[in-house]
């Protein structure tokens, strides 16, 4: 297993393109407010972009099989993430809202979509912990 120092310089690349990318949504959203609604997978795909960069020119001591492991996690995670902001939509609003008539606190779709980020990456981090 690779020490956290040697994931360093892949996470840090990473986190550089996500900030890139967090900065031109903030710029966009003000014109377009839709594009909030995509902010977090677009955030999850700029951090595993800036994984596969680090990967693809060496950064840091970091093995082949570990920075694999990695990015396959973030791109697991965000696949995960983008079903699930689908299946939120389908459910909440077009079978609760337009089907079913119900009017749901806005909270409560956040929170349950934001439970199943963290269990899901949760689930994702033990595995690629073994």
């Amino acid at each position: 297993m690779e020490t956290a120092s040697s994931l360093l310089p892949a996470v840090l690349t990473g986190l550089v393109f996500l900030s890139l990318v967090a900065i031109a949504l903030l710029a966009v959203q003000r014109r377009f407010p839709l594009v909030g609604q995509l902010a977090f997978p677009v955030f999850v795909a700029a951090f595993a972009f800036g994984l596969w960069v680090a990967l693809l020119f060496n950064l840091g001591d970091i093995s082949a099989h570990e920075g694999g492991r990695l990015l396959l996690a973030a791109v697991v995670f965000l696949v995960i993430v983008v079903v699930l902001r689908v299946l939120g939509w389908y459910i909440f609003d077009v079978h609760l809202g337009r089907h079913k008539g119900m009017e749901l606190p806005s909270l409560l779709p956040k929170v349950m979509i934001g439970v199943a980020y963290i269990t899901a990456g949760l689930i994702i981090l033990k595995y690629i912990g073994q």
